[in-house]
């Protein structure tokens, strides 16, 4: 049906899904975050009054001021990424494109890796590539694709270490090598974000009640899980128990907000309708329905889950000679993420665990459920509607269609709007040469100077700078030595 020139479609088509638009909106205020600490910036003492230069907070730019960055603004979270990223914009930049491209390459890889997976557990190339094409399209992948955050890169080393221990339980190939090579990924994926935890999680149900594993590879396996856990101990033992902490408090914050304001979406208190809630939305994302960032609610859009839900039914009926063992995965690694979000949340008192991001590491495994149905369907002979079966197929296609779509005008989960610090960046450089007159950069906020230093050209690194939060001083200006001053409008 599919061959691999087909697969080479698939992988151009997800390149070209994730580019567009990629460099035509401002990073929003996580990616601030994460392009801060990639500098070392937020560890930077923007202390008011003082002068400061463009090159120092360049000389300060080091891996230890990235590690301490990040503990500081996102509790040590992601901290495979932050280092990842570092070394990314020093060879490229700032620019908006560029430390989202980071992200977009590791989107398309992961595209290739989940068709590798597919493979592994189905054993049908033509198969594999139709879930790699539902991958290509799906838009949380395609979302998640443009964002300077870690979940790209904690997607590629989370579908890694799945593929790398389904070959060793396949193979039985229980040597020292692939067990440390599943123990290398484990770990980073975590370092790279917390959350994977419950694949890993997963991954032990999946041998404990899947597989038949004599004593002696079950030590190895053993053994290759204390790695891991030895490596990530040694990162909390370093640095990240003070992350810890940082997290913990702000936990506490929102489990105030949850009590004060129990309502809000967002922090909402947890219960048996919010977390029925956090269930419905979390299913409908993994099946690539985002219909809900139009501001449509969720008890509206809850009924168009009959769609997918009914392909994967009529498929598991229809096949005769799938693999229980595979499905049995997909479900235990799809499920993982629920039953996840519904503890922290029990434990935290609010729902903020069933944000999508968090729940993005089981959204392969669904995509592969649902693909593997929508093969089966095609397929089968024991399909007696074959109208109905494909006015479904097509109403999901569609709506995955539409849902992507939507990202491009910026309907998904975040806001799109211009980057206003870069081309004020430029413009800086364009008056400091046509002037020809020394001058210092004035702002209101160290937060807008952060903004300003990541793009300032590399001309302007003697540039004076400094904080005056004094005053009415306009948030940022232009001090000239000949005394004028020229006020830059931040929107």
């Amino acid at each position: 049906m599919f061959t691999k020139n087909h697969l080479y479609f698939v992988l151009a088509i997800a390149l070209v899904l994730r580019v567009i638009t990629l460099g035509s909106y401002a990073t929003w205020d996580d990616e601030k975050v994460s392009i801060a600490e990639a500098n070392g910036i937020s560890n930077f003492q923007f202390v008011p009054k003082i002068i400061f230069t463009n090159n120092q907070i360049k000389e300060h730019n080091t891996i230890k001021n990235v590690i301490f960055s990040n503990v500081q603004d996102d509790g040590g979270n992601g901290i495979l990424y932050a280092i990842s990223l570092h070394y990314w914009s020093c060879l490229f930049g700032n620019t908006d494109f560029f430390v989202r491209l980071f992200s977009v390459l590791l989107g398309v890889l992961l595209i290739w890796l989940i068709y590798l997976l597919s493979n592994e557990m189905f054993s049908n190339k033509s198969l594999s590539i139709l879930i790699s094409g539902l991958a290509a399209i799906h838009p949380q992948l395609i979302t998640y694709a443009q964002e300077a955050r870690a979940y790209s890169l904690a997607l590629v080393l989370t579908i890694s270490a799945t593929l790398t221990l389904l070959k060793i339980i396949k193979e039985n190939n229980f040597n020292v090598k692939h067990l440390i090579i599943y123990a290398l990924f484990s770990a980073a994926a975590i370092l790279s974000h917390y959350s994977t935890v419950y694949i890993f999680i997963a991954h032990f149900f999946i041998l404990v009640f899947l597989t038949k594993i004599n004593f002696k590879n079950w030590v190895k396996l053993i053994g290759s899980g204390l790695i891991a856990v030895l490596i990530v101990i040694l990162w909390f033992y370093k640095f990240g128990f003070s992350g810890l902490d940082i997290i913990a408090k702000r936990n506490q914050h929102y489990s105030e907000l949850a009590l004060t304001n129990p309502t809000n979406p967002f922090y909402m208190k947890t219960g048996i309708y919010s977390i029925a809630a956090g269930w419905m939305q979390t299913i409908l994302v993994f099946s690539g329905n985002t219909l809900m960032n139009l501001g449509w609610r969720i008890l509206f859009i809850m009924p168009l889950l009959i769609i997918p839900m009914v392909i994967i039914i009529k498929g598991l009926k229809c096949s005769t000679q799938h693999s229980s063992i595979a499905l049995k995965t997909i479900f235990i690694l799809t499920i993982s993420s629920l039953v996840y979000a519904t503890i922290m949340s029990l434990i935290a008192g609010h729902i903020i665990p069933f944000q999508q991001s968090y729940a993005i590491f089981s959204t392969p495994y669904f995509i592969m459920l649902l693909g593997v149905s929508i093969f089966w369907l095609f397929h089968s002979s024991n399909n007696s509607n074959r109208y109905g079966t494909n006015v479904f197929i097509f109403s999901q296609l569609a709506i995955m269609t539409f849902s992507f779509i939507t990202i491009y005008f910026g309907f998904d989960s975040h806001t799109k709007v211009g980057n206003n610090y870069e081309a004020l960046s430029a413009k800086i450089s364009e008056l400091t040469t046509s002037e020809n007159l020394d001058l210092t950069i004035v702002y209101k906020e160290a937060k807008i100077a952060i903004e300003i230093n990541k793009y300032l050209d590399k001309n302007l690194g003697n540039v004076k700078q400094v904080i005056d939060s004094t005053g009415t001083n306009p948030q940022l200006y232009l001090q000239f030595t000949n005394g004028r001053k020229q006020t830059l409008m931040l929107e």
